[in-house]
């Protein structure tokens, strides 16, 4: 379990959004897509930033509103994510107000209300040149289910990806007979590609099936702002097969690439098996320089391995690493220990307690520091990352039994 403070965004909970109410009325979820994907509506010039008023009941009076925004993690392996502070304002009577730049929006956002529950955070994907109205009542929504019970208006951005988180997690639940009907309403409106109904059929069971229906109807449609968002998130958290994700990328339109969320998924693509993994620069537990394309040349195979001296399933690790490193030493598997610690103290009275013995490193800035961003591991330890002698990756976070019965394969294959 990886150590992190992350609130997951796309939970069930929040895909039954006010929406909901509006699908009722359409007699067919794919009428629902439809209307998302066909036309994107134009709203006028863009402007510089996003503007907010929210009129909230419950809100007290001098809390603090803080805006945070999903930040660029590299992935890693892992599904986690993280939100950084993009700006705050002062509620006053049961209101809020401000006013922010996007950086490459639309972005998905997450309001965290100071005096309220972090249960009661909620988000919503705005842009900017967007004016936006958001009504509710704190003291009457359910803590874990806020988003269900608010009036947003003014974005088209939020609109078009809530309507399509819906429509795709329905698809994910559809019975057989309901499966078919829904997919000849969109046979009807869409076209009759055969390929798409085929992988449509199936989505009810494999999400992910349902994300390659999105894409297709991007290719014939205008581009839907939502697109990137809801197709990197599913990548994120779903794809472990390479060959998927390389296949899943190059679908995307070029609008879709050249977006923010779009540029994540390329980044992931240099974190998966096969391919070169990121270089980085460190100071030993010596304080000589570092550089790891340096030191996994000179191995068969390298285990970079993040840890801190607080993380007590990192340790839990080390007597297993010091079995597997005097097993394999000699036979050119060796390893480097990233470490998160912020004091070098306590960095150094753990590795002397735990007894390791191959290449400590850290440059003393936690989760900051340059090797735990590349590699994600600013969103929770333990991790770690399997590298051949040419720096590409093998396989992430292998621990215990996995990573022993990965390095006997390998060094079996290698005689």
């Amino acid at each position: 379990m990886a150590y992190t403070n992350n609130k997951p965004f796309y939970s069930l909970t929040l895909l039954k959004i006010n929406f909901i109410k509006m699908i009722k009325k359409l007699k067919f979820i794919g009428i629902a897509l439809m209307l998302v994907l066909v036309n994107t509506i134009s709203f006028g010039q863009i402007k510089e930033s996003v503007e907010i008023d929210g009129r909230i009941i419950g809100l007290k009076k001098g809390e603090k509103i803080n805006l945070k925004i999903l930040e660029k993690l590299p992935d890693g392996g892992s599904s986690q994510i993280n939100f950084s502070s993009l700006g705050s304002c002062i509620a006053t009577n049961n209101h809020f107000s401000i006013k922010v730049h996007l950086p490459e929006g639309p972005r998905l956002l997450l309001f965290d209300f100071s005096n309220h529950s972090v249960n009661q955070n909620f988000t919503c994907f705005f842009d900017n040149g967007e004016k936006i109205t958001i009504e509710g009542n704190l003291d009457k929504s359910p803590e874990d289910n806020i988003r269900d019970y608010l009036s947003i208006t003014g974005s088209p951005s939020d609109f078009q990806y809530s309507l399509l988180k819906y429509c795709v997690i329905q698809f994910a639940n559809l019975s057989d007979n309901d499966a078919q009907r829904y997919l000849q309403t969109i046979k009807d409106s869409i076209g009759s590609n055969s390929e798409v109904l085929k992988v449509a059929l199936n989505v009810r069971k494999y999400y992910l099936k349902g994300l390659y229906v999105i894409l297709d109807a991007q290719a014939r449609y205008n581009h839907n702002k939502a697109i990137p968002l809801v197709v990197w998130n599913g990548a994120n958290s779903l794809i472990k097969d390479p060959e998927e994700l390389i296949k899943l990328y190059g679908l995307l339109d070029e609008k879709t690439k050249k977006s923010y969320f779009g540029k994540l998924m390329k980044d992931m693509l240099s974190l998966i098996p096969g391919q070169t993994a990121p270089g980085f620069q460190s100071k030993t537990i010596e304080g000589k320089p570092f550089v790891l394309e340096d030191f996994v040349k000179k191995n068969s195979y390298t285990l970079i391995d993040f840890w801190a001296s607080y993380c007590k399933p990192c340790r839990a690790e080390n007597p297993n690493l010091i079995k597997l490193y005097s097993q394999y030493n000699k036979q050119g598997f060796n390893i480097v220990s990233v470490d998160l610690d912020t004091n070098p103290n306590s960095w150094q009275m753990a590795v002397q307690k735990d007894g390791l013995s191959w290449a400590q490193i850290s440059d003393l800035k936690g989760a900051s520091g340059e090797a735990a961003v590349k590699y994600g591991a600013n969103n929770g330890i333990p991790r770690n990352v399997l590298l051949d002698r040419d720096g590409k990756v093998i396989a992430w976070n292998l621990y215990g039994v996995d990573l022993q019965q990965k390095l006997n394969k390998l060094f079996a294959e290698n005689k």
